[in-house]
């Protein structure tokens, strides 16, 4: 890491790991494209897919709502990759890689179970959830599939996440830059406590 950061700058480093996740996702969804459509080619004549597709409206892939759920989902995959290197670069070792990933998987499980509920009823909590960061991406798509959430709405939660998103990767390059060679045992909040206080330091020296 040290020999790294002596070529380049933490911030630079932070982007490039950002931009390393968002790449490796683009070539996923091109292999299962390539998949998909090899896959069609050799099945598509099958009685029992052609009975399948009889049942299913291809119309909805070209409207605006499966636009809107695909700009959900580049959303969502950038606010938690700022979110996982963020909690990343508050631990020092492997045995603190579960305190790392804790936070991620919670917040995760907390939209997913969310949206299951949102599907029997249309609560308050997921009308709520449904403009709230982390939870907005899972809850606002399934509120538009229902026909529950219009398409301003829609954008309405995705501004909200864009700011979000703009001040939430301000904060976490300037913790990453604080921690990045910072190797603590202390755990992860002590770190982040650690890292806030030589953040503010580092603003109080600058104003001056």
């Amino acid at each position: 890491m040290e020999i790294l950061l002596s070529s380049v700058s933490a911030t630079t480093q932070f982007f490039g790991k950002l931009a390393g996740i968002f790449a490796l996702l683009l070539t996923q969804l091109v292999i299962y494209v390539i998949a998909g459509v090899i896959g069609w080619q050799f099945l598509k004549n099958q009685t029992m897919v052609a009975g399948l597709l009889k049942q299913v409206d291809l119309s909805i892939l070209a409207s605006g709502t499966t636009a809107m759920i695909a700009l959900f989902f580049i959303i969502g995959t950038l606010t938690y990759s700022v979110l996982a290197a963020l909690t990343g670069s508050l631990v020092s070792n492997q045995e603190q890689v579960q305190q790392a990933v804790m936070p991620i998987t919670m917040l995760g499980m907390i939209g997913y179970f969310i949206t299951i509920a949102a599907q029997a009823n249309d609560s308050t909590l997921a009308q709520v959830t449904s403009y709230v960061p982390f939870l907005n991406v899972f809850v606002m798509p399934t509120q538009m599939s229902l026909g529950r959430a219009s398409m301003g709405q829609a954008w309405v939660s995705v501004g909200i996440s864009v700011v979000f998103l703009a001040l939430f990767t301000f904060f976490t390059v300037a913790v990453y830059r604080n921690n990045v060679l910072v190797y603590s045992g202390s755990g992860l909040w002590q770190s982040m406590k650690t890292s806030f206080s030589i953040w503010k330091a580092e603003r109080g020296v600058a104003k001056k």
